[in-house]
C-alpha cells in the first residue's frame, strides 16, 4: 500500500490515518475514500464536524453520489463528531462499554443489509486538539477492538498543525502505531515519483538529525543558563546577607565609640586619668574593628576586580611569624602561643605584608574559637621546595558541613559553645586568595571538640 494511494485502496479491516495541512486536501481524500465504497455498493459512516460534513456532501454530489438517496436507503449516515463523542466520554476518557454501544449500534444498522462499511471519523482529532492526548490514543484502541467483532474499513485524520512541538513526538508515534496504514500530508503525497519521495525522505532525515543536534545544543545551553542563574541568585542572596551583616557590624562599634565619646564629653571633669584612659582604649578598639571591616571589604573588591597586586621577593618567613605572633599576643588576653621553627629555613618568595595578613587572620581565628588558657601553636618546616606553615588551636573544632563552606565568601560559622564571635565572614576567603595569589595552597584539618589545624604553603627561593 503506497502512501500516495493508501486511502483510495483501503480494504476491509484496514485502519488508516491521514495527516493533512489543508481542509481542501482532507475533503478530497475522504471523498475518494467514500466514493470508491459507495460506488461499489458499500455503506458509509461519516462522523465529522459540521463544516466537513457539508463540504463532503457537496463533494460527493459533484462526484455523482446522491447523498439524499443514500441516506434514505440507510447506506449513508452522517453524525456530528462532538455530539457523538459526548455520548461515551466519562471523566475525560472514552468509556469502552458506552463506545461499543453507541458506535456498534450504528454499524449493526448498516450491516443488516449485508453491506460492507467504510467509516470516516475525526473524533480523535477533536480530542487531540483539546490536548487530551491519552483519550485520543485510547479511542484509536477502542476502534481497533471494535474491528474484532465488526467488519469495516476506518479512515481517521489529523491536521499536521496539531503536532508542531517536541511534546507531540511520542503521541504522534503512538497514533501511527495504532493504525495499519499511515498516509503523510499532502506535501509528501503530491510528490510524483518514487525518486522524488526518496529524496524527500532523505531530506527529512537530514533535517531530523540536524534538529536533534540543535535540540541537544539548546538543552545543554539551557542547563548552563540555569546554572548561571542559580549562581547569580545565590550571589545576590549572599550580597544581600553580607550588606545586612556589614551594616550591623558597623553600627555596633560605631554606636559604642559614639557612646564612649559622649560619656567623656559629659563627664570629663569628674573622671580621673585611669577612667579616661579606659574609655579611650575601648573607643580605640572599636574604631580598629571598623577599620578592619572596611579593609576587608576593599580587599575583596580588589581581588574580584583583578586590581589586587603582590610585591613578592625573598623574605625571612621566620621573622614574619615571630612578628605576627608578637602583634597578636599584644592585643590578646588569656591565650598562650608556641612557635616551633626549624633552624636554617630557606628564604621564601612572598609578599611580606600579605604573609603578615595571612598569619594575623589565622591566629585571630585560632584565639577566637579557643577556650581561655589553651595554646595556639605555630610551626614552619621545609617540604618539597616549599615551606609548610601550620596554625593549631585546642578549640571547639569545625563540623564536616562547615568545612565545606569554610573558605567561601561571607561564610560565618556558628560554633557550639562559642559566644559573641564577631567577624565579616571574609577573613578566610581573603586568606585563601592571599595564599593562592602567592603560589601556595591552604587547607584545614579539624575534629569537633579537639581543635583545628590550618595548613598553608609558601614557595621558597630554591
Amino acid at each position: 500500500m503506497n502512501p500516495a494511494g493508501g486511502v483510495q485502496q483501503c480494504a476491509e479491516h484496514d485502519h488508516v490515518v491521514q495527516f493533512y495541512d489543508s481542509d481542501e486536501f482532507l475533503v478530497a481524500s475522504v471523498r475518494e475514500f467514500l466514493v470508491r465504497g459507495l460506488s461499489a455498493g458499500e455503506a458509509a459512516v461519516l462522523i465529522a464536524t459540521k463544516a466537513h460534513r457539508d463540504s463532503l456532501a457537496a463533494a460527493l454530489t459533484t462526484s455523482g453520489i446522491d447523498v439524499g438517496a443514500m441516506e434514505a436507503d440507510g447506506a449513508y449516515v452522517a453524525l456530528d463528531a462532538a455530539e457523538t463523542l459526548s455520548k461515551f466520554m466519562v471523566d475525560g476518557s472514552p468509556d469502552p462499554h458506552r463506545f461499543t454501544d453507541v458506535i456498534g449500534r450504528v454499524l449493526d444498522g448498516l450491516t443488516a443489509e449485508g453491506r460492507s462499511i467504510r467509516a470516516f471519523g475525526e473524533m480523535v482529532a477533536l480530542l487531540w486538539a483539546d490536548g487530551n492526548v491519552a483519550a485520543a490514543i485510547r479511542l484509536e484502541e477502542l476502534w481497533n477492538e471494535l474491528a474484532e467483532t465488526h467488519s469495516f474499513a476506518l479512515f481517521c485524520a489529523y491536521p499536521m498543525e496539531g503536532f508542531g512541538d517536541d511534546a507531540s513526538d511520542q503521541g504522534f508515534r503512538d497514533i501511527c502505531d495504532r493504525h495499519s496504514h499511515v498516509v503523510p500530508a499532502e506535501t509528501y503525497s503530491h510528490l510524483g515519483t518514487d525518486g522524488d519521495r526518496l529524496r524527500s525522505v532523505a531530506w527529512l532525515q537530514q533535517r531530523a538529525t540536524a534538529t536533534a543536534a540543535e535540540a541537544e545544543t539548546l538543552k545543554a545551553r539551557q542547563l548552563e543558563l540555569e546554572e548561571t542563574l542559580r549562581r547569580l541568585e545565590e550571589q545576590d542572596r549572599l550580597r544581600t546577607q553580607f550588606v545586612a551583616m556589614v551594616v550591623h557590624d558597623l553600627r555596633t562599634p560605631t554606636a559604642v565609640v559614639s557612646g564612649f565619646l559622649q560619656l567623656l564629653q559629659e563627664n570629663w571633669s569628674s573622671l580621673d586619668d585611669e577612667q579616661i584612659a579606659a574609655l579611650l582604649e575601648k573607643a580605640q578598639s572599636n574604631t580598629s574593628n571598623i577599620v578592619k571591616l572596611i579593609d576587608d571589604i576593599l580587599t575583596v573588591t580588589k581581588l574580584e576586580t583583578g586590581e589586587f597586586t603582590f610585591d613578592t621577593q625573598q623574605v625571612d618567613l621566620a621573622e614574619i611569624v615571630y612578628r605576627a605572633v608578637g602583634d597578636i599576643r599584644h592585643v590578646t588576653k588569656g591565650a598562650t602561643f608556641a612557635v616551633r621553627l626549624q633552624d636554617g629555613l630557606p628564604a621564601a618568595i612572598a609578599d611580606d605584608r600579605r604573609q603578615s595578613q595571612i598569619l594575623n587572620n589565622l591566629l585571630s581565628n585560632a584565639v577566637k574559637f579557643s577556650p581561655s588558657g589553651t595554646t595556639v601553636a605555630v610551626t614552619v618546616r621545609p617540604r618539597d621546595g616549599e615551606l609548610l606553615v601550620s596554625v593549631r588551636d585546642e578549640g571547639v573544632g569545625i563540623s564536616a558541613p562547615d568545612l565545606e563552606k569554610l573558605f567561601k565568601r561571607f561564610s560565618r560559622l556558628r560554633q557550639e559553645g562559642v559566644r559573641d564571635v564577631k567577624g565579616s565572614g571574609l577573613g578566610l576567603y581573603i586568606t585563601k586568595a592571599l595564599v593562592e595569589g602567592q603560589g601556595g595552597r591552604i587547607w584545614v584539618e579539624s575534629t569537633p571538640g579537639r581543635g583545628s589545624t590550618f595548613f598553608y604553603t609558601v614557595p621558597t627561593a630554591a
